[in-house]
């Protein structure tokens, strides 16, 4: 027993001393690592106690995917905007990645090219991640001070309903700090949170990149990443992947009477009202997703995500910009408008939605503009 125990020691302490050596070397060598741990294991900013994360300010970071390793650099506020924040802004643009300008430069970005389209000074206030609960609060704390004549709200349904719904777990969990390193890292509830085993566990899922090894392995052998995508040829000749499954997954809170999709409602009710008492025009700018727009490349129909939000935006009378039908146009004849393994749009894709966006607020065109029932 004592010389099988000292064995069994030995065993345990050299595979401890493997491990942290492992650790160390990928540490020194990420690119050795799959881009999915790099880019989940990137950093998560710091917990802003209104709205749960935002980037250090004036700090910057490399987006790494299959696609592309894209740099960035925001502001003294965590915001994606070149030079000093301004004391007033004619236009404020909220949303997550796609306002922001995932994978693109910044003068790639939609807000930054609706500046140009339209000749007035644009702030990008869009949030990698973010929430439609966090659109609210990042208007309230960072938009309406600055009076802007107009605010529009990127809004993705691709995941803005599922996001609202893991943003609204996380206030009830009541773990507080940051919500991004929250989602990411085990998504603990305050009792488990408190356990200060579980807490160690934590602080090392942050950090270790074998346990983002050893997690991805897991997840491949429990069928979590087994849905195989559609791979679409585009007509200009290059492939496309579409996650089809993973779409219909993170729109079915879309239908309404479901809890998140009335908690979606609410908060840009609260925008609405809150920029009419600031003398602000709220518009949204509906951006669709990849799968979406090259639907007819799916084996199965996909639900339209935006169908029934479209009605109720119409009903409350906030003005709205579909832009799926004119980006499922342009992709029948255009090459690629989204990159072909991430799911954002690029330079391409990104430069429709501004010249959308600047056509619509230069026409003046109202809410009583749409069709009574808003079809695709």
């Amino acid at each position: 027993m004592k010389r099988f125990a000292k064995s069994f020691a030995l065993l345990v302490m050299s595979s401890i001393i493997t491990l942290l050596v492992v650790e160390g070397l990928l540490h020194l060598m990420p690119e050795l690592l799959p881009v999915e741990i790099r880019q989940a294991l990137s950093s998560k900013g710091w917990a802003h106690p209104e709205i749960g994360n935002l980037p250090e300010p004036d700090s910057s970071g490399v987006i790494v995917t299959r696609d592309f390793e894209s740099p960035y650099t925001v502001d003294e506020n965590g915001f994606r905007n070149a030079g000093n924040w301004p004391g007033e802004a004619e236009i404020v643009v909220v949303g997550d990645s796609l306002v922001f300008g995932y994978g693109v430069d910044a003068d790639q970005a939609w807000p930054q090219l609706l500046s140009r389209e339209t000749g007035t000074d644009v702030l990008n206030l869009g949030l990698i991640g973010a929430s439609p609960q966090q659109y609210r609060k990042i208007y309230e704390v960072f938009a309406r001070p600055l009076k802007p004549a107009v605010v529009i709200i990127g809004f993705f349904a691709r995941n803005d309903f599922w996001d609202a719904d893991m943003y609204a777990s996380w206030e009830r969990s009541g773990v507080g700090g940051n919500y991004l390193e929250w989602r990411g890292f085990g998504r603990p509830t305050a009792e488990q949170y408190d356990d200060p085993l579980y807490r160690v566990f934590y602080e090392l899922r942050k950090r270790s990149y074998v346990l983002a090894l050893i997690k991805l392995g897991r997840d491949a052998l429990s069928g979590k990443r087994t849905a195989k995508p559609t791979e679409l040829t585009t007509v200009t000749g290059s492939k496309m992947l579409l996650h089809g499954d993973d779409y219909t997954l993170k729109t079915r809170l879309s239908k309404p009477g479901s809890e998140t999709f009335e908690l979606v409602i609410n908060e840009l009710l609260q925008i609405r009202d809150a920029a009419r008492g600031n003398g602000t025009r709220l518009v949204v700018l509906l951006q669709p997703a990849k799968e979406e727009v090259y639907r007819e490349a799916e084996n199965t129909p996909l639900p339209d995500a935006t169908a029934a939000l479209r009605v109720r935006l119409q009903q409350l009378e906030i003005e709205y910009i579909d832009a799926a039908p004119a980006l499922q146009e342009l992709a029948q004849t255009s090459a690629p408008l989204y990159f072909p393994t991430d799911g954002h749009p690029n330079a391409a894709g990104y430069a429709v939605l501004a010249k959308l966006a600047a056509d619509y607020l230069v026409r003046g065109r109202t809410t009583a503009d749409h069709d009574e029932t808003p079809t695709r």
